[in-house]
């Protein structure tokens, strides 16, 4: 008796009655489509976030720390070319300043969660140019832009690669 009810009540209401069930379908896929859309832009907003929190501040702390071994590379020529005494301890000062610069800039590169193969080929190239920048012999120092010729390839492979990621899968 209610089925049959129902069924007399859909012949009942005409044409405008369809119109109107036929409004609210319409409505009801519109408003379902709206929703799926604003949570597909709130994952990709969160995707983006997480990008640029994770990856963006490791990118810049490679390039920081390029830059500061290319300082170092610099300063062992000058320590090289030295006349007096007086310039060869200024030129070790700068040179120990920018290696303790340098240290800095590494730690601040591995709290950026770069990937891990490149985090230890450049603390590799690091502890090489600290270890050659600090040695008493001048001929030894002059391998010092050997040393960061092959942190800044490393860095800038590790870049284009796009490796100074977070280990997290984005």
């Amino acid at each position: 008796s209610g089925g049959r009810n129902m069924t007399n009540f859909l012949r009942g209401i005409g044409i405008r009655g369809d119109l109107l069930l036929a409004f609210f379908g319409i409505s009801a896929f519109a408003v379902l489509g709206a929703t799926v859309a604003l949570f597909a832009f709130a994952e990709a907003r969160s995707a983006f976030d997480r990008i640029t929190r994770e990856r963006i501040p490791a990118s810049f702390a490679a390039f920081e720390l390029s830059r500061q071994a290319e300082r170092v590379a610099a300063a062992a020529p000058l320590f090289l070319a030295s006349a007096s005494p007086d310039q060869q301890l200024r030129t070790d000062r700068e040179i120990r300043q920018n290696l303790a610069k340098l240290n800095k800039l590494l730690t601040e590169l591995g709290n950026a969660q770069p990937d891990r193969a490149s985090l230890v080929d450049i603390t590799n190239s690091v502890t090489e140019i600290r270890t050659v920048s600090l040695a008493p012999d001048p001929r030894i120092s002059s391998r010092c832009s050997i040393c960061s010729s092959d942190i800044v390839r490393s860095i800038a492979v590790s870049s284009r690669s796009g490796t100074f990621s977070s280990a997290r899968k984005i």
